[in-house]
């Protein structure tokens, strides 16, 4: 293991696995909350973006589609609450204690 735990969620860290398998090897992918901004990423083996303390606006979100996000990953349960991105989500590909993954829209 080349990355400490510590630098990551421990939810996080033991869900990559089930993750991996659950998103296209091709997906781009909003995670969060990562402090470190790419630890994640590099244990889901997908590139994307991060965002940390809950700090993911629809805005952004919409930029991120935008640029090819695909999948959001995240163990902050702002995203399931949020009235401003729950829009922005499709389905959960992906459940598993706090983490979800969903696909994301697509705007036409």
């Amino acid at each position: 293991m080349r990355w400490k735990v510590s630098g990551l969620n421990l939810e996080l860290w033991t869900t990559a696995e089930p993750l991996r398998n659950a998103i296209p090897s091709d997906a781009k992918c909003v995670v969060g909350n990562d402090v470190s901004g790419h630890i994640f990423l590099y244990h889901l083996r997908r590139k994307g973006w991060t965002f940390k303390d809950d700090g993911l606006s629809s805005e952004r979100l919409e930029t991120l589609i935008r640029d090819g996000a695909t999948h959001l990953v995240s163990n902050s349960t702002m995203v399931e609450h949020s009235p401003e991105l729950r829009p922005l989500l499709t389905e959960v590909a992906y459940s598993s204690g706090k983490v979800r993954a969903y696909r994301l829209t697509r705007e036409e």
